[in-house]
């Protein structure tokens, strides 16, 4: 009856120490599946530092087009500039074309007095000529005017053009510089997770190796209650994975994480009660 009594304490104890591991998996299972939705998380950063870096490379393209573009107008308000010279001289010639008319038409007077001894056909010639050089400088008066308002226009085209061109390089450099510092955040935080997902790599192994103990542990509590309840010699269970005695195992509460993940984990935690949970049952009948 006592020994019935001590088999009885011992599966009560081995119940127990079977539902507090059960717990343990339970905890682990809730903390594998947070870090499953960290990890959708952290996928989903990483897709959008790709999509950055794809926006980078249209910016750089449009860079290339704009650069194009202000290379080409360069080389137009070069082309009207030096219009803008041919132009000058050609005022310059009219103004002197005109002296040469004002001139000519001073000495109108002369040219008739000079002509009154003359017969009346040379009068008629010279009246014609003097006619004919009014009309040329009204002709010429006109173009230069003409001449002088394309000037203007082209002038206040090519200032407008600058303005506009330099506010396009203004704001495609204030783009350039947001998309570096966006870079630069989402190499830290690439970083970053590289880092958390080694150490969580390590810790996976340390729990799964301290999982894999306790239930060696508890399978040799088993077979030697057994032995002892039947009589027969106590034999040593060989598990090929046994750890080595001495080899350090990693905790729950030992496990780093990073702030930043941290915070996600804290924001995002739901109750753990529809995890998948696990049950040990041994079969005595062998």
């Amino acid at each position: 009856m006592d020994h019935l009594i001590n088999q009885l304490k011992n599966v009560d104890e081995l119940n127990e120490h079977l539902d507090v591991e059960k717990a343990n998996l339970i905890k682990m299972n809730q903390h594998l599946n947070e870090k499953k939705v960290d990890f959708a998380h952290e996928y989903a950063k990483i897709n959008q530092i790709k999509h950055l870096e794809h926006e980078k490379d249209e910016w750089t393209r449009e860079k290339k087009k704009i650069i194009k573009k202000k290379d080409k107008t360069e080389e137009r308000l070069r082309d009207i500039q030096e219009d803008n010279i041919y132009l000058k001289l050609d005022n310059a010639h009219l103004e002197r074309d005109n002296q040469f008319v004002t001139t000519c038409l001073d000495k109108k007077d002369k040219i008739l007095t000079r002509q009154k001894g003359k017969s009346s056909e040379n009068f008629d010639k010279a009246l014609h000529r003097v006619d004919n050089a009014k009309l040329e400088t009204t002709r010429l008066t006109s173009l230069k005017e003409d001449i002088e308002e394309t000037l203007k226009l082209t002038i206040l085209k090519k200032k407008a053009t600058e303005v506009q061109l330099r506010e396009h390089l203004e704001n495609a450099q204030r783009e350039r510089d947001d998309y570096t510092n966006q870079l630069i955040s989402r190499n830290d935080d690439v970083e970053k997770l590289n880092e958390y997902l080694n150490n969580l790599e390590a810790s996976t192994r340390k729990l799964a190796k301290k999982t894999q103990k306790t239930m060696n542990e508890m399978c040799q509590k088993f077979v030697d209650s057994l032995c002892k309840k039947h009589g027969l010699p106590r034999e040593e269970l060989d598990f090929p994975d046994k750890e080595k005695e001495g080899e350090e195992i990693l905790e729950d509460d030992e496990i780093e994480v990073p702030t930043e993940v941290g915070e996600v984990i804290a924001g995002e935690k739901r109750a753990g009660d529809n995890s998948p949970s696990c049950e040990v049952v041994f079969d005595d009948s062998v």
